[in-house]
């Protein structure tokens, strides 16, 4: 929409911007905005270097808006791509972060969790061994904050 929202890279004309200013004044589109990083796009140029612009976004109608308030847009993080994936949350106060799992070495003195651990640990599980290590962990991390909501 403007200059601003790149790093590195020729900037473009103002004028390249204008027929999309007006299809969204035209149309009463509102840009949602965006959590996260600053640009949707990334990429290297030989004589320009790294270049970093905000090229994807999430337009919507006033209506639409209205309808969904609490709406936003978050750049992910993508690794197969230049371009950012972009996730529309209509109802973001769904989202919740997991809670980190801390043991307690408390823990360690109550045999019903060391059984728990032992257990745990020797389960046979068919996979990878870095999935088989991720795997038992969060069985038994689970396990123990059961124990743990018990008292």
């Amino acid at each position: 929409m403007d200059n601003s929202k790149k790093v590195g890279g020729r900037s473009r004309e103002i004028a390249s911007f204008k027929d999309f200013k007006n299809f969204l004044w035209n149309f009463g589109a509102v840009d949602l905005g965006f959590k996260g990083k600053p640009w949707t796009w990334r990429c290297f140029r030989e004589n320009d270097g790294i270049i970093q612009e905000r090229l994807d976004r999430a337009i919507v109608s006033p209506g639409w808006r209205l309808e969904f308030p609490l709406a936003q847009t978050i750049h992910l993080n993508t690794e197969a791509s230049d371009h950012s994936a972009l996730l529309l949350n209509t109802d973001p106060k769904l989202i919740r972060k997991k809670r980190c799992f801390y043991f307690d070495k408390r823990w360690s003195e109550k045999d019903v969790v060391n059984n728990l651990v032992i257990r745990s640990w020797q389960e046979q599980v068919n996979d990878f061994e870095q999935s088989k290590v991720s795997f038992k962990l969060k069985k038994m991390s689970c396990l123990i904050n059961v124990l743990a909501e018990k008292g």
